[in-house]
């Protein structure tokens, strides 16, 4: 899988590529923790390169969003389609995570005034 990181205005994207799964999750993992330790307040994950994620990626993506709640911040994803929307849909994850269709959406929750 491949990691594509950047940081534009104060919002944090990563973008996954490829397969999110048991051998992927581990450094998919480990960049979010590192992001977490930077003051990381606004992070926006796209999964639109995505062919596919099992329960491990479900899983860092709870991580993260645990993560940058008990630090104050905010966690928007978006992209996702076909099978990984259905993984996403299956397993919950979008009551606890904000999923949305694009990059612009997502971007507009982040910047949206929190309660």
């Amino acid at each position: 899988m491949e990691i594509v990181t950047a940081a534009v205005d104060g919002v944090v994207y990563l973008e996954f590529k490829g397969r999110l799964d048991a051998e992927s999750a581990p450094g998919a993992s480990q960049t979010v923790q590192d992001l977490l330790k930077t003051p990381c307040s606004k992070l926006l994950i796209d999964l639109g390169g995505l062919a596919y994620i099992s329960s491990a990626g479900i899983r860092v993506l709870l991580l993260a969003a645990q993560g940058l709640r008990r630090a104050g911040g905010q966690l928007a994803v978006c992209g996702a389609r076909g099978e990984v929307k259905d993984i996403i849909q299956v397993s919950g994850l979008g009551s606890v995570i904000t999923v949305v269709e694009g990059r612009d959406q997502a971007r507009a929750l982040l910047e949206e005034p929190r309660p």
